[in-house]
């Protein structure tokens, strides 16, 4: 079972549609944004949490109302290194985050 020590850090998902950037703080806060193209589209705070490999964001504010505050996402943890992790999004392909150094 994964532990939350291991997911503070900066992470970036990129595909060839869009790019993600997320900051986990180890009080529970995130920050983040989406990048489409060379556009930020989003630009998000919240909390988030791990528990059973399911992590779960509640998002407070996003600065382009992309999406709205009190919105919870859930993605189940499918690995964790050092360097990436593995999420499954409920209705989407599996995405990996590498660590931002």
């Amino acid at each position: 079972m994964s532990t939350k020590s291991q997911l503070v850090g900066h992470w970036r998902y990129t595909d060839d549609f869009q790019s993600c950037d997320c900051v986990f703080l180890e009080d529970g806060t995130f920050t983040g944004n989406i990048t489409r193209g060379k556009k930020v589209i989003s630009g998000f705070t919240g909390r988030w949490s791990l528990d059973n490999d399911v992590l779960t964001y509640i998002y407070a504010n996003d600065v382009f109302n992309l999406i709205q505050p009190g919105y919870k996402d859930c993605d189940a943890l499918v690995e964790i290194s050092e360097d990436y992790y593995v999420i499954k999004p409920i209705v989407d392909k599996e995405r990996k985050y590498l660590r931002v150094r």
